[in-house]
């Protein structure tokens, strides 16, 4: 008998407990990896939605850019912007989150912001009156006698982030 016991004990392995802790221990680490990892698809998700909105708003200040360009006066009513060459006339209105960009006349089409937009700001500029909301001039004076130069539209996303440009206006005609 004396031998069946020394010949276990020189035999090696695992004690139950050493397994357990050892299983215990993987657990620990796979559940922090887990977290990890859940973390880095979050922010991969979140950068992804973040650059498709930038993409769009790019698009969208490209757009507006080219016509206004094109256009010799601005003039702002309520959520909109009306830009004109003379002829034909363009408007961007904020319309429950989105910018859409008409063409009175034609279809909605064009250019439609719809990335987490949560409001708009548009001001004209005018040489006698500085900047404006368009209707206005600062002085109290009707401010539609004057022509707009220049357009600043701000827009301002739900996350809070604003973005905005200044545009020139008639100088690629």
């Amino acid at each position: 008998m004396t031998s069946c016991l020394s010949s276990r004990r020189g035999a090696s392995g695992f004690t139950l407990l050493e397994l357990l802790v050892a299983i215990g221990l993987l657990a620990v680490v796979a559940v922090m990896s887990w977290r990890g990892l859940d973390e880095i698809l979050r922010t991969h998700d979140s950068l992804a939605r973040a650059e498709g909105n930038l993409d769009e708003l790019q698009r969208v200040f490209q757009r507006l850019e080219q016509d206004a360009l094109r256009a010799r006066d601005a003039r702002t009513l309520e959520n909109r912007l009306q830009l004109s060459d003379g002829t034909d006339l363009v408007e961007y209105q904020f319309d429950n989150g989105a910018l859409i960009r008409q063409v009175p006349g034609v279809e909605r089409g064009g250019v439609r912001f719809e990335g987490e937009l949560a409001a708009m700001g548009i001001e004209v500029w005018q040489d006698r009156f500085g900047w404006t909301d368009g209707s206005r001039s600062t002085d109290g004076t009707p401010a539609g006698r004057v022509a707009a130069t220049g357009v600043r539209l701000t827009l301002t996303l739900r996350n809070g982030d604003t973005a905005s440009r200044v545009f020139l206006l008639g100088s690629g005609i």
